[in-house]
C-alpha cells in the first residue's frame, strides 16, 4: 500500500516475515549473507514503529557517531523515502522565520527525524 503505482519495488516473502517477526517481538536476532537487505528492512521496521507509536525514541548504533549519522541518512533519505514516497510526509517539517525545512536535523555527527506523532 506504501508503494508508488507505477514502482517495481517489492519484498520477498522471508522479507515480509522478518519485518512482521521485527514488529511483534521485543527483540529479534537474525543473521543472514550479504544482499538480505537486513539494515533496510530494521530501518524501515523502526520507522513505521515510530510513526505509528506516539512519542517513541529510538537510536542506532554503529562505530562511531558520525558512521551512525551517515548511515541513518542514507538509509532514510536515500532508500526508504525514495521507496515509499509516502513516508516523507510524515515528518514534522521545521520552520524557521516563516519558511518550511527539511523534516529532519543533521550535522556531520548526528541526525534526528522527528515524527508528528511526537516520535
Amino acid at each position: 500500500m506504501m508503494v508508488p503505482k507505477d514502482s517495481d519495488f517489492g519484498l520477498f516473502p522471508f522479507q515480509r516475515i522478518m519485518l512482521r517477526v521485527m514488529a511483534r517481538m521485543n527483540e529479534s536476532y537474525h543473521v543472514f549473507s550479504r544482499g538480505t537487505s537486513k539494515s533496510f528492512l530494521a530501518f524501515t521496521e523502526r520507522y513505521i514503529h515510530a510513526d505509528l507509536v506516539p512519542n517513541h525514541h529510538t537510536g542506532i548504533i554503529a562505530g562511531t557517531r558520525k558512521q551512525a549519522a551517515s548511515i541513518a541518512k542514507e538509509k532514510i533519505i536515500g532508500d526508504i523515502w525514495k521507496k515509499f514516497p509516502l513516508l516523507e510526509s510524515e515528518m514534522q517539517r521545521r520552520r524557521v522565520a516563516g519558511k518550511s525545512l527539511a523534516a529532519y536535523l543533521s550535522g556531520s555527527d548526528y541526525a534526528q527525524f522527528n515524527f508528528k506523532s511526537g516520535s
